[in-house]
């Protein structure tokens, strides 16, 4: 396993480091997939052009558009690390009560992202594998409550 860039390194801003869990989880995608690491310059420079794509997309404080923004996130980590035939996006959700997946894409995904809720009730993002299994967490301090949701993507050639 590579050794990824969590979210609270301090050579990143202090929004990725309070709630970037979602952005972080979405970026390291492409590090997975590849067995290639993003520097923190490199994962500045996404969060800075995420940002700049405006309200709709990515807030400062690291909100997301889930939808808009989740795959793109993934893409624009894809081609910084030099890869242009990768694209990825959010395909469905499993619901972790009852276990229903809610599709809106291809019946295949390669990755999940892990919604849970802390012990302080907030929501943390962390990446999983396609059988849900935790691959990278950008923040282990946070300690998971809850699982509400896993939400399912696709990376694949174009």
């Amino acid at each position: 396993m590579i050794d990824l860039i969590r979210q609270t390194d301090p050579r990143l801003n202090k929004s990725i480091n309070a709630e970037g869990c979602f952005f972080r989880s979405l970026t390291a995608i492409p590090e997975i997939h590849l067995q290639r690491t993003l520097n923190a310059g490199e994962i500045l420079h996404i969060y800075e052009m995420a940002v700049s794509m405006g309200s709709d997309f990515m807030l400062a404080d690291c909100t997301c558009k889930r939808h808009a923004a989740g795959g793109a996130l993934a893409v624009i980590g894809f081609r910084m690390l030099g890869h242009h035939e990768f694209d990825c996006r959010q395909v469905g959700s499993i619901s972790a009560d009852t276990q229903k997946i809610s599709w809106w894409g291809p019946h295949k995904y390669n990755y999940t992202i892990l919604l849970g809720r802390t012990a302080n009730n907030n929501r943390h993002y962390r990446l999983g594998d396609s059988s849900g299994t935790l691959i990278f967490d950008p923040n282990p301090k946070a300690v998971i409550r809850n699982e509400i949701l896993e939400l399912l993507y696709l990376v694949d050639r174009v």
